[in-house]
């Protein structure tokens, strides 16, 4: 997805990818939207957005089973991006991940359920808030450095 701006991509499938769905870095794709589909079997991640890209978002999607035995579910550093209502599980080391340390507006992962990941469930660094969110069956939970608002979420086992 490159310099795709208001596009949305909605009740798919995609899998068997090296990256399931990505925006490389400077790609400059504003308001992108990925709603309603399955994000499986992937090599290296599901989903992953670059800097460079502002307002993505992703919306009650299931992801799994990407990234082998390393990498993970859905990553981010595109400022403005938000992963809501998404059941991410079984995907390498990561559910969600999201580092907005070049600044602009925080990239939010609100209301996901988020479990079976080797490492952890959601790693946020810089510029991130982490809400609502269920997080169960990790190595661990949550992890926030840097400036990570952590709030609200439920995390256990």
């Amino acid at each position: 997805v490159q310099g795709a701006d208001d596009v949305t991509l909605a009740n798919l499938a995609i899998t068997g990818a090296y990256l399931g769905v990505h925006s490389a870095a400077d790609a400059g794709s504003l308001n992108f939207t990925l709603r309603d589909s399955e994000i499986f079997g992937n090599a290296w991640w599901g989903v992953g957005f670059y800097r460079g890209n502002t307002g993505a978002s992703f919306l009650n999607n299931e992801i799994y089973q990407n990234g082998g035995s390393s990498n993970g579910g859905l990553f981010t550093y595109a400022a403005g991006s938000r992963a809501t209502g998404n059941h991410v599980w079984s995907n390498g080391n990561y559910g969600l991940w999201a580092d907005n340390s070049v600044g602009g507006a925080f990239i939010e992962f609100v209301g996901n359920r988020v479990h079976d990941h080797n490492f952890r469930g959601i790693e946020a660094s810089t510029n991130v808030r982490v809400a609502d969110n269920t997080v169960y069956a990790n190595n661990e939970g949550i992890y926030g450095a840097g400036a990570v608002v952590a709030e609200r979420n439920t995390v256990y086992g």
